[in-house]
C-alpha cells in the first residue's frame, strides 16, 4: 500500500512556519531592546514600531496562502518582511536628526492661565505624553502678584484642549481628575513635538506618564512636594531642585531609561523593587539628611541613573 506521508508534512511544515515566524519576531523585539540598552536607539523607537502591527496579519496571510502548497517555503516572506520593516524603522529613527537640535518649527501656540482656587494647596501637575518628544520647562513666576498657574505650550500636530477647574487647576486634555494640569497625546497622528513653559505660584505635586517617547522635565525653578513617573519604553531626563523637606519620588513603568539629576551636594535616598534593573547612582546621597529626595524604582527591564550636577 502507498504511503500517505502529506498529512504529517502539512502539520509539521505548518509547526515549522509558527517556530520560525515566533523566533524572528522575538529576535526583532530582542534585538531593539539590546540597542535600547546600549543607547544606541532611543526608547521612543517603539512609537514607530507599533505602528507596523499590520506586518503581523500580512505574515500571517502569507504563511496561510503558501504553507501547504508546493511553493510552501514563500511562507519565509512574511517573517522576513516583519524583520525588515522592524530593522528598517528603527534605522530611520536613528538617523533622524535631534527635533530640538536647530530650533523648533512649531505648528502653534497654546497659551495657559488659570487663578489659584480658593483652598490653599499644592499644584499637582499630571502629565500624560506619548508617542513623540517633550520637553517641560518650570519657571518662577515673572509677576509678583501672580497666583495659579500660567504657561504655554508650542506644538507639532494636533493642537492641545484645556480648561481651568472651578478650584483654579488647569486642565490640559480631557482625563477627569481635580486640581491637575493633564498633557495628554493619543497613540495617533504621526510623532508629535511638545516644548511647555509653566509657572506656579504654589509647591508643586508631579504625576508624569510618557509612553514610547522621550521627556527633558526640568522642575528647578519649582518648589517640588511630591514626584511620581510612570515610563513605558520612554527616555526620560528628570531635572530636580534642591529638596525641601523629604521629597517622594516613584517611578514605574518597563523598559524605560530614567535619568534623573539633582544639584550638587543633593540628598538622596534610592531603594528598587527586586527586578531587572540597572541602577547607576554616584555617592551622593551618603549621610543623614533631613532634606532629600525618597527614590522607590520599579522599572523592570530598564536603566536608571541619579547623578548630581553644579
Amino acid at each position: 500500500m502507498a504511503e500517505q506521508p502529506h498529512v504529517w508534512t502539512d502539520r509539521r511544515r505548518n509547526e515549522t512556519y509558527k517556530r520560525i515566524s515566533s523566533g524572528v519576531f522575538l529576535l526583532c523585539v530582542g534585538g531593539v531592546l539590546l540597542l535600547n540598552t546600549l543607547e544606541v536607539l532611543d526608547w521612543g523607537v517603539w512609537f514607530e514600531l507599533v505602528r507596523l502591527w499590520p506586518l503581523l496579519l500580512i505574515s500571517l496571510g502569507i504563511r496561510l496562502v503558501f504553507a501547504n502548497t508546493p511553493v510552501h517555503f514563500l511562507s519565509v516572506l512574511g517573517p522576513g518582511l516583519v524583520a525588515f520593516g522592524f530593522f528598517a524603522t528603527a534605522g530611520a529613527h536613528q538617523d533622524r536628526a535631534d527635533p530640538w537640535d536647530g530650533g523648533f518649527d512649531a505648528d502653534g501656540t497654546v497659551a495657559m492661565s488659570c487663578p489659584a482656587g480658593s483652598r490653599a494647596m499644592p499644584v499637582r501637575l499630571d502629565l500624560r505624553f506619548a508617542s513623540g518628544s517633550m520637553r517641560l520647562t518650570g519657571t518662577a513666576p515673572r509677576e509678583e502678584a501672580m497666583s495659579g498657574l500660567k504657561g504655554s505650550v508650542r506644538y507639532t500636530g494636533e493642537a492641545p484642549r484645556f480648561q481651568c477647574d472651578d478650584d483654579g487647576a488647569l486642565r490640559l486634555g480631557d482625563r477627569r481628575a481635580g486640581g491637575t494640569i493633564h498633557v495628554i497625546l493619543p497613540f495617533r497622528g504621526g510623532r508629535a513635538q511638545w516644548d511647555a513653559t509653566l509657572a506656579a505660584s504654589a509647591p508643586v505635586e508631579l504625576r508624569a506618564g510618557v509612553a514610547a517617547a522621550s521627556a527633558e522635565i526640568d522642575l528647578r525653578q519649582f518648589r517640588l512636594k511630591d514626584v511620581g513617573l510612570e515610563a513605558r519604553a520612554a527616555d526620560v531626563l528628570l531635572r530636580l531642585p534642591a529638596p525641601a523637606g523629604r521629597v517622594r519620588l516613584r517611578a514605574d513603568g518597563a523598559v524605560s531609561r530614567l535619568r534623573i539629576l539633582l544639584p550638587e551636594n543633593a540628598c538622596y535616598e534610592i531603594e528598587r523593587d527586586r527586578r531587572a534593573t540597572l541602577i547607576d547612582a554616584d555617592d551622593a546621597g551618603g549621610g543623614r539628611c533631613e532634606d532629600l529626595y525618597d527614590i522607590w524604582v520599579d522599572l523592570p527591564l530598564s536603566a536608571v541613573s541619579v547623578k548630581t550636577e553644579p
